[in-house]
């Protein structure tokens, strides 16, 4: 994958702000990583694949961009609390956070087959996930006015037979749930 997207042009809207992506070791949350840092943003990559987290900060730092990675998962509190904590940690303050990370659209499964702990495990990664992200990164999004992005996917809007219905699920729950921070 060519992540040197050289046709980019940087226009330095997030210059000093650090932005923090799960699921930002590969396809969309690493594009986003990518795209922020371009706008000059310092990047925190989270993903469980450290390896994958691996090959994407040598990417970005090898276009000049300063990126971090935190190996971890955002179905675990004590996981989301130290990726929040080595951000700011690591640059100083948190201004974005993109809740990328999920997963489970799988293979279409009528309700009836679908398993308690495959149901658990795709709500653990989508729902649970972008919750717990939330509630650790809010004390220092509001010290920095800062933003929440919460991906989601039509899959919740509409329910498609080729996605699994807990991820419809989780997404649709993920689609309806808007709040201004306080």
């Amino acid at each position: 994958m060519d992540l040197s997207h050289k046709d980019m042009r940087s226009e330095g809207r997030l210059i000093g702000r650090v932005a923090v992506i799960t699921g930002g070791a590969r396809g969309i949350g690493l594009a986003i990583g990518k795209r922020l840092a371009c706008e000059g943003a310092n990047v925190v990559l989270c993903d469980l694949d450290s390896k994958a987290l691996e090959v994407a900060q040598a990417a970005l730092s090898a276009d000049g961009h300063r990126v971090h990675t935190v190996v971890g998962s955002v179905a675990l509190s004590s996981d989301v609390q130290r990726m929040m904590v080595e951000a700011k940690g690591t640059f100083g303050r948190l201004d974005v956070l993109v809740n990328n990370a999920g997963g489970g659209a799988g293979t279409p499964t009528a309700i009836d087959d679908v398993t308690e702990a495959d149901y658990d495990k795709v709500l653990d990664w989508n729902m649970r996930g972008t919750f717990l992200c939330i509630k650790a990164a809010v004390p220092s999004l509001r010290e920095s006015r800062g933003t929440i992005i919460n991906m989601a996917s039509t899959a919740g809007q509409f329910g498609w037979s080729h996605f699994s219905p807990q991820y419809s699920a989780a997404k649709a729950a993920i689609n309806r749930h808007h709040q201004e921070p306080g």
